[in-house]
């Protein structure tokens, strides 16, 4: 992030502790029916399939033969790291019976890709390369049985690919002026320390309600991180689909002491860059959590993480520093998971037919419009009357 971006943002900050105000917007409501439909989650699910995915970490797939797999999208994605230096990605499938070629989330060194049903193997570059007994299949075109190619991606320090073959793919036009802001920290050869996969008992629209306003920090999080946050305080700038959050420790009025010119924003802010649909990338000063959410079920959804940091530990003590940074930012985010759980445990009772944004909450609102805006130019239109008729009841 430029200096200057820096210093503008801390001047906001510090003009709404002065005045007793944060960011705000007119508010909103999202009705209830949007996290209840299955009809409208398939819906959604082919949303998610058209847009770029965020597989794994730059650094994972840095050297020749590193390859990772990513299967939340419902498409098998394989992202490999040729012999030639290039970064490539398919369909995880053979072409003879359909098994996956790779087994395991990521790993290194590879040479080739066999399936372990029959053995059919492919070069890195997808080609195939043999099988076993090849006069069984007399005049097969090798050509056309390569594994199905991907459009792949690098940007912001994130491997990004188009679940869709043959999809346009271009992702610094797709993350605009936040990815060059990212990268301007210098993480984007920072390592995974901590991957986790689980699964959770609501929508995975919840996560982006939940994370892009701060004005449950001190209620919700009284006995983990409140203390350290400004109650019911975050700047917020939208680009595009996406949105960046910044928030204030309460440390950030120290910096009234100290000229401009020494200011840095990521010493006394968490800033929280949420790429539209629903990767957020938690910047927290000398590393970073990227959390992605994806529909499972109607009222159900998986979440993928990777914690990043500046290089591998190099003794034990660098090992426990980072396994505690890990551990606060955990029992602080499980928080807003159960609640989430507590959330859409309620939804079916009839107690509330929309969910209610307060003015400071605006972000939340303006991720569910952005949802519906993009159902809308897929075809759907279920979604503005819904919308319309729970406005109507509010």
């Amino acid at each position: 992030m430029r200096h200057e971006t820096q210093v503008a943002l801390i001047r906001r900050i510090l003009a709404h502790i002065d005045a007793g105000t944060t960011d705000r917007g007119g508010g909103g409501v999202s009705p209830v029916a949007r996290y209840l439909s299955p009809q409208r989650l398939e819906r959604e699910r082919a949303l998610l399939r058209g847009m770029p995915t965020m597989v794994c970490a730059a650094s994972q797939v840095a050297s020749p033969g590193a390859w990772a797999t990513h299967d939340h999208s419902g498409v098998p994605i394989l992202v490999a790291r040729g012999q030639d230096g290039v970064l490539r990605a398919f369909i995880n499938a053979c072409r003879h019976r359909g098994a996956r070629v790779a087994e395991g989330a990521c790993g290194q060194g590879r040479r080739n890709l066999v399936c372990p049903y029959h053995s059919w193997t492919y070069e890195l570059t997808g080609s195939l390369r043999g099988m076993p007994h090849p006069q069984e299949f007399p005049g097969l075109d090798r050509a056309a049985h390569s594994l199905v190619p991907l459009p792949v991606a690098q940007a912001a320090g994130l491997v990004w690919v188009s679940p869709t073959p043959d999809a346009d793919l271009d992702v610094r036009a797709w993350l605009g002026p936040m990815a060059d802001d990212l990268a301007s920290f210098g993480y984007e050869g920072f390592v995974v320390h901590d991957e986790r996969t689980f699964d959770t008992a609501h929508d995975w629209k919840l996560m982006a309600d939940a994370n892009l306003e701060a004005y449950h920090f001190q209620y919700l999080h009284r006995d983990t991180i409140a203390g350290l946050f400004r109650d019911n305080l975050m700047v917020a700038d939208q680009f595009g689909d996406h949105l960046r959050i910044t928030l204030p420790k309460r440390s950030i009025t120290q910096l009234r002491d100290l000229p401009e010119a020494q200011w840095r924003l990521a010493d006394h802010c968490n800033i929280i860059y949420y790429f539209f649909p629903g990767t957020m990338f938690l910047f927290i000063g000398d590393h970073a959590t990227v959390t992605t959410a994806w529909p499972r079920a109607t009222g159900a959804s998986k979440v993928h993480a990777l914690t990043l940091i500046p290089e591998s530990p190099a003794s034990e003590k660098a090992r426990a520093h980072w396994d505690k940074n890990v551990r606060i930012f955990w029992d602080a985010l499980m928080e807003d998971y159960r609640l989430m759980d507590s959330m859409q445990s309620t939804m079916a009772s009839g107690a509330n037919q929309v969910l209610t944004f307060g003015r400071s909450e605006y972000c939340s609102g303006i991720f569910e419009e952005t949802v519906e805006r993009h159902l809308a130019a897929a075809g759907g239109h279920k979604g503005a009357i819904l919308l319309a008729n729970a406005r109507a009841a509010f």
